[in-house]
């Protein structure tokens, strides 16, 4: 990715790939490190993964309101973490 993203224009936005729930520890692909692989490659979007939501479903037991408040939580995390 580091490669084509230098080749990319900078003023045209680019990303790739998904990624989970910062408190997600069962993973298989820790959401830390594709934010960094984001970051490294100069990425512009993230996109949340299914998991993502499957995360927040399960944390959430069922509860609508709970759902949204972890969800919220998370992007947060996510973008505390772009922004380190």
């Amino acid at each position: 990715m580091e490669t084509i993203s230098k080749k990319i224009n900078p003023n045209v936005k680019f990303g790739f790939g998904g990624v989970s729930a910062i408190g997600d520890k069962d993973c298989k692909y820790p959401a830390k490190k594709i934010i960094d692989h984001h970051k490294s490659s100069g990425s512009t979007s993230v996109i949340i993964s299914r998991s993502f939501e499957n995360y927040c479903n399960k944390k959430s037991n069922g509860d609508d309101n709970e759902f949204w408040k972890i969800f919220n939580k998370e992007i947060e995390l996510i973008s505390n973490h772009l922004a380190e």
